[in-house]
């Protein structure tokens, strides 16, 4: 399962890294959260993945790090995180 995940995360963060608004970022990560759901996928699932794939990510890469928050947001309110 977490293959799978994966497998949606490294096309989704090439297509987020080229994405040049807000709203087309947020368009990208709505779908990736659409298709991990309909993979099985729990929120809950979603964010505890996702929490240890960035930290993985950020480690070491500068350009992950400034995109890192911004992908956050975007997951947050994907999956209807209420701050």
């Amino acid at each position: 399962m977490v293959d799978r995940y994966l497998e949606l995360s490294i096309r989704m963060k090439a297509q987020f890294k080229e994405a040049r608004t807000v709203g087309e970022r947020q368009r990208i990560v709505n779908e990736f959260v659409s298709k991990l759901r309909a993979a099985g996928f729990s929120d809950k699932e979603i964010i505890d993945i996702g929490k240890k794939e960035l930290l993985l990510d950020s480690q070491g890469n500068r350009i992950m790090i400034s995109n890192t928050e911004a992908y956050k947001q975007a997951l947050a309110k994907a999956l209807g995180v209420k701050k």
